[in-house]
């Protein structure tokens, strides 16, 4: 492995002949035009230099990922110092963590099973499942799909459910990894029997130690059961129907006869073995049942994750299936794998000729292709990106102007108290971006103020002297903020783990700045940078502080956001762009220090969560076949995504400007990336119609503070509801939608002209210069400089807007509709040649 110093110094003075007269607002800037041919010419040159810089640091490099005992330390060129103070959470583990021990994967998929209670769902594709005192229940979701133009779900209701005879005493996780989990039941007679919940797989397998299985339906009731004994085989199949015709396939390891009562199918006593069910389409359950029949022997246990970096820009993760049985191994792989999936080859006769058979077998990420095999290679294309906008064209001389006065009055411009993190990271990352564009420019004392104030607002955080200060939490193992302690609803959650990469994402963004920047900074206050880095992207598996990459789900691709709750859809995850804000800022900060290890692997995380949000968030009409069904597709931008739902709407409201802008924030380098021009000329359309709405105002007498008594009674003066920002106070005793105003907030609207900037730079670029709110982690410095580095309009591109028309995108084929094609429909059904849809169709419902 070569080692290369990547580690800039670089001096706060003027390097470019960029300079400013004076600081007041009236600034005249001299221009060296010279510099900027030079900087036009620099950023032609970055993709070749980020490719360069690939090739030469990424020899080889191997990360080994199983459970944290077995996994490479990657962790040894961290600072491990722990800075700040150290408490004890006031909620404690449960026992149902079992094997589990600090620190503890807050963020993984199975979460559901050991907080609180226990009894929440958890998404093991293609199921949902719940692991309870009464047995493992199992949801095939996809037949009781819901299909509308703001949501897709999968509701769970208990179909099958494998347990024992024997009394129950206890469960707990007994063996875990990034895709698995392996929950262990315990019975009064000393027996066990063993859930191995593996993602991906077409089958649960349940392996019993001396203990009677059971499987049954109570809620589905058992209405057909035929034996399949196979002449000269091992074990036992059967199919069952249940009452609400689904039929499963049923594989017991042991050639035993159940005893089929009270809807249930029951062992005549004790095994050490296995049993095995899955899903049938419905519609050819029996050429199903016959294909599935070589694979009804293994089954797989856990999952080894291994990542090498070889010469180029490419990034191979490899995924060996551990496994029990004997015979070849089938999975399940989702789109995203299907697009860099180099072995097994998913294009071999075989393949085609299984997935014809065994089809469709649906998830909330779309219908699933079957992989013969218990190796899988991935191959990634890293994703270039670096510190600065990629110029499509040289800047004019007005644009360089107005982008050079707005720059200095942005990094002025005061900012206002915050105490919860993720306000104060959005404001760090703000001044951060304003940093390094000074920078760019060479404006060298608009460089030193950004600096100075970025390390006057980070200093009292770094130091705990500020009055949320952050701490190490001993219990769990991570950084959290002290209010967030207080409660598990302060600070959106971070207390217990939610939305860390979000809201420190804006930190480590700060924190490589600062390390390009101002080196000796960070020398000083390396110890506590590192440990909130750590929190979210650790490299190192086997650190006894902090899990690896605590919120990263490495088969679905990208992150899940919440953390130590009992969330009703799996998991979720909201704001996209946060989430590849975070490993973004990560792969800066290994480049701005040097750190090769922590470089390597975050640029590759980084490209995982970019491929995964523009598979699963944005959509298109020539979107991934078999994914989402083009009524909810139209809407172009994803929500939430959870285990088993997906929805176009946020936390806080469904209106485009939140559901697009809150995958859009914040605005960098990386924005480019995930906003091409191909995705955002079919986008656009729909962001761009709330153009019609952004001057609508709240009439002048609702504006004012003394209008609403909450906000007179705080002594408030002015406008609050809203502010001159556009935003409503807390204070307020109304909303906008409550006085009948469709109003877009000052935010918003930036984000809705970032987006227009990509197929329409001039206009953008006018609408930006002549607004004056941008939110706490924008700037019109930015958002002018991403208009004018993005390329020309398409060509013969219409940039006419409006809102979907949702019940045009209803296709009347039964197979184009997800929730009819689950259920076995063929031919028309929505509607059906009699001009009567199907309870199965899409349907639009008040938003």
């Amino acid at each position: 492995m070569a080692n290369i110093e990547l580690k800039p110094i670089i001096p706060l003075t003027n390097r470019n002949g960029y300079t400013s007269i004076s600081n007041d607002e009236s600034t005249v800037v001299h221009l060296d035009y010279d510099h900027f041919d030079e900087l036009n010419n620099k950023n032609k040159l970055r993709r070749k230099i980020a490719i360069i810089g690939i090739i030469i640091s990424a020899i080889l490099f191997v990360l080994t990922i199983t459970n944290k005992k077995d996994i490479n330390k990657l962790g040894s060129s961290f600072d491990r110092t722990i800075t700040y103070r150290q408490v004890t959470h006031p909620e404690s583990p449960t026992s149902l963590w079992g094997v589990v021990t600090k620190p503890y994967p807050t963020g993984a998929f199975w979460t559901n099973f050991v907080v609180k209670q226990g009894d929440g769902v958890v998404g093991v594709i293609p199921y949902g499942i719940k692991v309870l005192e009464t047995g493992i229940q199992i949801s095939y979701g996809a037949t009781r799909r819901v299909v509308t133009q703001a949501f897709i779900s999968d509701p769970f209701f208990t179909d099958l459910q494998l347990s024992a005879t024997e009394k129950y005493l206890g469960r707990s996780v007994e063996s875990y990894d990034n895709s698995s989990v392996t929950m262990t039941y315990r019975t009064n007679n000393g027996g066990r029997y063993r859930a191995h919940l593996v993602k991906g797989s077409p089958f649960i397998t349940i392996v019993y130690d001396g203990t009677t299985p059971v499987i049954s339906s109570e809620l589905m009731q058992i209405l057909e059961v035929e034996p399949k004994i196979i002449k000269g085989g091992d074990g036992i199949q059967y199919v069952i129907m249940l009452g609400n015709y689904q039929r499963w396939l049923i594989y017991c390891s042991e050639p035993i006869i159940l005893q089929w009562r009270d809807n249930s199918l029951i062992a005549p006593g004790p095994i050490k073995g296995y049993v095995r069910v899955a899903i049938l389409p419905v519609k050819n359950y029996l050429d199903a049942y016959k294909a599935l029949l070589p694979f009804v022997k293994r089954y797989p246990v856990s999952a080894t994750w291994t990542f090498a970096f070889t010469a180029g820009n490419t990034a191979e993760v490899n995924i060996q299936y551990n496994t029990g049985g004997s015979g070849p191994l089938l999975m399940f792989a989702l789109p995203h794998h299907l697009q860099i999936m180099q072995t097994p080859n998913i294009k071999s006769d075989e393949l085609i000729k299984l997935q014809s058979l065994y089809s469709p077998i649906y998830s909330i990420k779309g219908k699933l292709k079957v992989v013969i095999g218990d190796q899988w290679k991935l191959v990634y294309s890293l994703v270039s990106v670096s510190w600065n906008y990629v110029l499509a064209d040289k800047l004019s001389t007005s644009q360089m102007d107005e982008i050079a006065k707005n720059l200095i009055a942005d990094i002025q411009s005061p900012l206002p108290p915050v105490i919860d993190e993720y306000a104060f990271g959005k404001q760090i990352g703000r001044i951060a971006r304003l940093a390094l564009i000074a920078d760019e420019f060479g404006i060298s004392n608009a460089r030193q103020q950004a600096v100075v104030t970025m390390e006057t607002l980070l200093s009292p955080w770094l130091s705990g002297s500020n009055t949320n200060y952050l701490v190490y939490d001993k219990t769990w193992g991570g950084i959290v903020p002290l209010h967030g302690l207080d409660s598990n609803v302060n600070d959106f959650g971070a207390g217990w783990y939610s939305d860390h990469h979000f809201h420190y994402g804006y930190f480590v963004n700060a924190f490589a700045t600062l390390a390009k920047l101002d080196p000796p900074y960070w020398a000083i206050n390396r110890p506590a940078m590192e440990s909130v880095i750590r929190d979210i992207c650790n490299p190192d598996g086997a650190d006894p502080d902090f899990p690896f990459f605590r919120h990263k789900d490495l088969y679905d691709g990208h992150s899940w956001a919440s953390g130590l709750f009992q969330q009703g859809n799996g998991k979720g995850q909201e704001s996209s762009s946060e989430s590849v804000n975070a490993y973004y800022g990560a792969y800066l900060y290994g480049l701005a220090t040097g750190n090769a290890d922590l470089t390597r692997i975050a640029h590759l995380m980084f490209t995982m969560e970019v491929q995964s949000t523009k598979v699963y968030w944005h959509m298109t009409d020539n979107d991934v076949p078999d994914l989402y069904d083009s009524i909810f597709a139209a809407n172009r931008m994803l929500g939430n995504i959870g285990a088993i739902d997906i929805t176009s709407s946020t936390w806080f409201g469904s209106k485009f400007e939140y559901v697009h802008g809150i995958n859009m924030m914040p605005l960098s380098p990386a924005t480019a990336v995930l906003f091409d021009q191909q995705y955002v000329m079919q986008q656009w359309p729909v962001l761009g119609s709330r153009l019609n709405a952004i001057h609508n105002t709240v009439p002048d007498q609702y504006r004012k503070c003394s209008a609403s008594k909450d906000c007179a009674a705080l002594g408030l003066v002015g406008n609050c509801c809203p502010n001159n920002e556009n935003v409503f106070l807390q204070c307020c005793n109304y909303t906008a939608e409550s006085l009948g105003v469709d109003l877009v907030q000052d935010e918003w609207r930036a984000f809705i002209y970032v987006d227009h900037a990509v197929v329409d730079r001039d206009a953008a670029w006018e609408e930006i210069r002549v607004t004056n709110g941008f939110g706490p982690g924008n700037s019109k410095t930015n958002c002018l400089y991403w208009a004018a580095s993005r390329p020309a309009p398409p060509i013969n591109y219409s940039t006419t807007v409006q809102k979907p028309d949702y019940n045009s995108f209803i296709q009347q084929s039964c197979n184009a509709n997800s929730a009819c094609d689950a259920v076995g429909m063929t031919g028309a059904c929505c509607p059906m040649t009699n001009g009567v849809s199907l309870g199965c169709c899409p349907r639009v419902v008040p938003t």
